[in-house]
């Protein structure tokens, strides 16, 4: 179980990988190669611990996609009969993936004439007329309340000006920025400059526009909001296109290989540096958890509830998955059985389901025992849930609620 575990963390980490690698060595792309390992670590002080997979993966395989594109272009590597088949496959994964990649797809194909200079534009419209038909079918088969009800916040447009960035999300992204942030503001002048040095202007005015549509869009849509992790892999739009236009400027004009190599190799240090500067918060997330399953363990309870009010890190709307979280390090420490914490968000739900012995109880619904493997879970069904905020003095709880990080 542990194996499995840890390889599953890891999971976005190959993936980012693995496409580094097939542009590397399949299409021989240097440039889609850098351009994909930046991308994963240019804003990734949260989501490299916390990541929303769906667009994480969305981009990535328009990354693998741009790379195929180009390959296809030099024609050396890629056929014909090798692109378009594997295009009716890549298009529906990366367009499905996510609302966002609507938007970053037709930008990214824009940019193939602005920026990568493609002049076929036979083969453009081709692929703005199948971007069109996956979307086409993805509005006719698929609905998602949840992507609606977000997009809900795109009224805020609707304020004037003065007010679109007077929200909390501002407000508190701004703490962010100068911490971890401030890299892709100079990655984003550096490469403007890049462009510049080569007349290239639109290319420059390109990585200006696109820069500050995605934050804008993101920060005036929610921005009533507190920044978080979400936040973040809302805005990887701004690394996704700033990785790409920057390694491409970057191989325009500097031509010493040592120094090109070394701002390249400066700018993933960097980044690593800020994602590795972040990891105290996240380790004692996973100690606060531990607090309280030793606690549980302690008292013979192996199911129970918790009270919002005991969050010692992190905005408690990151605790929507405690439930399946404090299942799975439970499991992973091992022992007879397996220890579990649901998060109190819905109280009356709570209160409904606290009689039930063979159920996990979540965020307002439940998930019965019989759909986890045993052979990993040992789940008690011979009791029902305890509220320790009922069996527990609130001094002993808020001890263990503080968690240096």
């Amino acid at each position: 179980f542990k194996t499995v575990l840890l390889l599953y963390s890891l999971n976005c980490t190959l993936i980012a990988v693995a496409i580094a690698l097939t542009c590397r060595y399949l299409f021989k792309d240097l440039q889609s190669t850098w351009a994909t390992l930046l991308f994963y670590v240019l804003m990734a002080a949260n989501v490299f611990f916390y990541p929303v997979t769906e667009f994480l993966y969305g981009l990535l395989f328009l990354l693998l996609y741009h790379a195929l594109c180009l390959a296809y272009q030099s024609r050396k590597r890629v056929t014909t009969a090798i692109f378009y088949p594997t295009a009716l496959c890549l298009l529906p994964i990366l367009l499905f993936a996510h609302p966002m990649m609507t938007p970053v797809f037709f930008t990214w194909l824009a940019s193939l004439v602005i920026v990568f200079g493609l002049r076929d534009k036979r083969f453009i419209g081709i692929q703005f007329l199948l971007a069109v038909i996956v979307l086409g079918l993805k509005r006719l088969f698929f609905h998602a309340p949840f992507d609606q009800d977000r997009a809900s916040g795109l009224e805020h447009f609707n304020l004037g000006i003065d007010q679109y960035f007077s929200g909390r999300f501002a407000e508190t992204f701004t703490p962010q920025f100068r911490q971890y942030y401030w890299l892709l503001a100079a990655l984003i002048l550096l490469t403007v400059v890049l462009f510049c040095l080569k007349k290239r202007w639109l290319p420059a005015v390109l990585v200006l526009l696109v820069s500050a549509f995605y934050w804008v869009l993101v920060a005036v849509t929610f921005r009533d909001d507190i920044y978080d992790y979400y936040f973040e892999h809302l805005l990887q739009p701004l690394p996704f296109f700033l990785a790409l236009f920057f390694v491409t400027a970057l191989f325009s004009v500097i031509t010493n290989k040592r120094l090109l190599y070394g701002l390249l190799g400066l700018t993933a240090f960097l980044s690593l540096s800020h994602i590795y500067q972040n990891k105290t918060e996240y380790s004692a997330r996973l100690q606060w958890y531990q607090n309280y399953l030793n606690l549980m363990q302690e008292m013979d309870i192996e199911k129970a509830t918790l009270s919002r009010h005991y969050v010692s890190h992190m905005d408690p709307k990151t605790y929507w998955t405690a439930g399946i979280e404090s299942l799975l390090l439970s499991a992973y420490n091992g022992g007879q059985s397996t220890l579990f914490l649901a998060w109190n968000f819905e109280q009356a739900y709570v209160q409904e389901a606290l009689p039930r012995k063979n159920i996990l109880v979540l965020d307002g619904y439940d998930i019965p025992f019989s759909e986890f493997n045993p052979e990993y879970f040992q789940m008690d069904t011979s009791r029902g849930y305890t509220i320790l905020d009922s069996v527990v003095a609130p001094e002993r709880l808020e001890q263990l609620r503080i968690v240096k990080p």
